[in-house]
Formats: structure tokens, C-alpha cells, sequence
């Protein structure tokens, strides 16, 4: 041939139907849908000799008629060039030949190699064997050997790809040392839930303590379990408990509503042991967040989540709504007497714990003249009615405010203020 092609595909059908060899624009071309083909790349390249090409096709029932051939519309076909184009004679030619078509029922079961999934190596005693099954003919081990069976004497992953035709399977087999722990160690579980317990050290028989005798065991509720293996080197008896954690019941207080600015103790109670690990979030306006009962003075309502966790790594969670109320409390008298008798002489203003600051403080006479200024307005900073260091006449005087509250919120205050001597 001068080119070879992926083309050889199988149809199989009840009858062969009318018009199979029937095509409306290449001449031979089968006009059908195969049910099995080769993947794109598989060439039929040999100019010599002859190829080995072989499908497993599972039955519908009914099947009468095989067609082998090409399917594929010649713009489909891919090719690979294996005569040289310098040789006239072959240089536009390709003929293949198909021959020794047999067609055979085999059961899925005769490809599985069916290596176990352990083996265990008993000390002192002689190397195990890896037995393949199945009706392969040609073996390749990871160690080398290319025989059905190999002897393994030391622990690892081993590794067959058994072929037979054009099948091929490929199988592990770990190898462990003997020993007398076939169980997962003792566990405590948060939560109980059932689950199986699966042994896989390939033993002969199996006798649990509940009278199961598989290599499988449902375990329903918490306990010990204990199981005595055969068949592996000695007989071995191993047992495991599983063990459900006390129960945490965490308390928390009743959802509060607080002013801007107050300050309030998260009353949290949990009835276990010691050695829990508490983490509060949000962090934000608590005086720790890995404590039991922090104190707690956010600026805005805020949920806070509280999860501890017990030495086994079990959880509970709960959450504490607190609402912030900002009442905007700032009050500053209508009348003052700067008589110095010791009682009302200064202008003073007065807030609630929601006030961060007071960022500035006006004062202004009838005409609008300032005649005090504070920015910002600090603690013992009043008005004592004086301007210039000169008493100012008695009468109706303007204040302005700029207030700053501890949510960032700010907020303009004025008001009229008698001065009476």
C-alpha cells in the first residue's frame, strides 16, 4: 500500500438490510452507522505482514449478519503515509486485505485478574505469591517477571499488566507485613452515626463479637467490638470502641438592647468539663473574643456567634442579638446666672454615653457676634460669659453645636440661652 488509514470499522445487524453497499457519492463506501471502530490514530500501516485488530461488543440480541469495512466519507479518513512518493508504481494505490475472522463469546469474568487487595507477609515464615486468574497469556510485573504468579517476600505495591489479544488489564496487589491490629484505634465520635467497619487483610474467616462472621461489620451504636481473624500467619483477636462525646449545652443570654455607648457582659453558660476553646465573631466591641463572658460594646446592633469546642474537636454554636440604640442625648440649658455663687455660672453642656466628642461650640450675641469658640469643646472647657476677658451684658445669646457619636453619626445642635445676672 502506499498509504495506510484508521478506516476498519464493524457493523453488526439482524439482516444484512437492504442498501448497506449503497452509497450515493463514492462507489463502496457502506452506507451505515458501525456500532464499533477504531480511535482516531490506529493505523493499518503494515505493507508486509498482517495486523491483529479485535473489539468486545455486547450483544443486543438478534445480531445475524458482520460487515467489516469503511464507514467514513473520504474527507474523514485519516491517512499516514508509508510508501515513498518517489515510487510511481505504489504512489496512488492502498489495498488491504482482511482474513482469519473469527467472532468468540467470552465471559467478563475471564479478564479479571483478580488479585486480592492485600496480602500479608508472616514473619518467619515463606514468601507469599501473587496469583493471577483469567485466561491471559502474556504477563508483565513491575519487578520484572512475566510470569501468572510471582513470590513476593518483601512489603510494598506490586504491580501486573496481564494481555490477552488485543485486551489488556492492568492490577495491584499491596503487600503488608503481618500484624496482630486490624482495627482502627479506639475513636470518639461527636455525633453518632452508623457506618461499616471493613477489614481488608484477606483472611480465611472472621468472628465479631456480635456474631457476624464477614469481613464487613455495621456498627449501629456506640461500644467495644472485638474480632478474631484466621487464615493470616497466627489467628489474630483485635478489638476497637467507639465512643460518643458528652453532649455541650451552651446557654446564651436573652437578645439585649443597650444605648450607644453602654457596655454590657455576655452571661454565657456551658455545663461540661474543662478544656473547651470559646471563639466569639464578629470581634468588633468586645474586650476579648476566647473568653467565656466578654464584655461587649458595639456601635451598631450586631450579631455575635459564639462556637466552643471540647477536646475531641466536637462543636456547639449559638448567637447573641444585641440592638444599639443612640438616643442622641445632648442637652444644654436655656438660662445660666455668672454671678459666682458657686451654683449655675458657667454654660455647660451636658451628653449621654453615646457622644464621642463635641467637635465645636459657638456662642453669638443678638447682632451675631461670636463671642466664644471651642473646637473641640473639652472637659472644663464652659462658657463663663465672658468675651475678651470682660463680662458680657446680660440677654438672649445663640449657641451652635457639632456633635461626633461614637457610630461616626454627626449631627448640628442650636439653640438660645438666657444670660441673667
Amino acid at each position: 500500500t502506499s498509504f495506510a488509514c484508521n478506516c476498519l470499522d464493524v457493523l453488526l445487524t439482524d439482516t444484512l438490510p437492504p442498501g448497506v453497499m449503497v452509497t450515493s457519492t463514492v462507489p463502496g463506501l457502506l452506507n451505515a452507522t458501525p456500532q464499533l471502530t477504531k480511535p482516531a490514530g490506529t493505523y493499518l500501516y503494515d505493507t508486509i505482514g498482517w495486523q491483529n485488530r479485535c473489539w468486545f461488543y455486547t450483544a443486543a440480541g438478534g445480531e445475524q449478519a458482520m460487515t467489516i469495512g469503511s464507514f467514513q466519507a473520504n474527507a474523514d479518513v485519516d491517512v499516514l503515509q508509508v510508501v515513498s512518493q518517489q515510487d510511481s508504481f505504489y504512489r496512488f494505490r492502498s489495498y488491504y486485505h482482511i482474513d482469519d475472522v473469527s467472532l468468540v463469546a467470552y465471559k467478563p469474568s475471564l479478564f479479571d485478574t483478580q488479585l486480592p487487595e492485600k496480602l500479608a507477609i508472616c514473619s518467619g515464615m515463606e514468601p507469599v505469591t501473587a496469583v493471577t486468574a483469567g485466561v491471559f497469556q502474556s504477563f508483565q510485573w513491575s519487578t520484572g517477571e512475566t510470569t501468572p504468579s510471582i513470590s513476593i517476600s518483601e512489603p510494598g505495591i506490586y504491580v501486573v499488566t496481564a494481555t490477552h489479544g488485543c485486551v489488556t488489564r492492568i492490577d495491584t496487589v499491596e503487600v503488608v507485613e503481618h500484624t496482630t491490629e486490624v482495627l482502627p484505634p479506639d475513636t470518639m465520635v461527636c455525633v453518632f452515626e452508623p457506618f461499616d467497619l471493613i477489614l481488608t487483610v484477606g483472611a480465611d474467616t472472621y468472628q465479631w463479637s456480635t456474631g457476624v462472621v464477614s469481613d464487613t461489620l455495621t456498627v449501629s451504636l456506640p461500644g467495644t467490638y472485638t474480632v478474631t481473624i484466621t487464615g493470616i500467619c497466627d489467628d489474630v483477636v483485635d478489638q476497637m470502641s467507639i465512643l460518643e462525646a458528652p453532649q455541650m449545652s451552651l446557654v446564651m443570654p436573652a437578645d439585649t438592647v443597650i444605648e450607644l455607648g453602654q457596655q454590657i457582659m455576655a452571661q454565657t453558660q456551658l455545663f461540661y468539663p474543662s478544656g473547651l476553646t470559646w471563639q466569639w465573631w464578629p470581634t468588633t466591641g468586645l474586650s476579648c473574643s476566647d473568653c467565656p463572658q466578654p464584655m461587649a460594646q458595639p456601635l451598631v446592633s450586631t450579631n455575635y456567634n459564639l462556637t466552643v469546642t471540647n477536646a475531641f474537636g466536637c462543636t456547639v454554636s449559638s448567637m447573641w442579638h444585641i440592638e444599639v440604640v443612640n438616643k442622641k442625648r445632648v442637652y444644654v440649658p436655656n438660662i445660666f446666672s455668672p454671678d459666682f455663687d458657686g451654683f449655675n455660672d458657667v454654660l455647660q453642656v451636658f451628653t449621654g454615653t453615646e457622644v464621642k466628642q463635641i467637635e465645636q461650640f459657638d456662642v453669638f450675641d443678638r447682632w451675631g457676634n461670636q463671642v466664644f469658640h471651642a473646637a473641640p469643646l473639652l472637659p472644663g472647657l464652659d462658657w463663663d460669659a465672658t468675651f475678651r476677658g470682660m463680662p458680657v451684658p446680660g440677654g438672649q445669646y445663640v449657641y451652635v453645636l457639632d456633635v461626633l457619636y461614637l457610630d461616626g453619626t454627626r449631627e448640628r445642635i442650636g439653640g438660645d440661652v438666657l444670660v441673667q445676672y
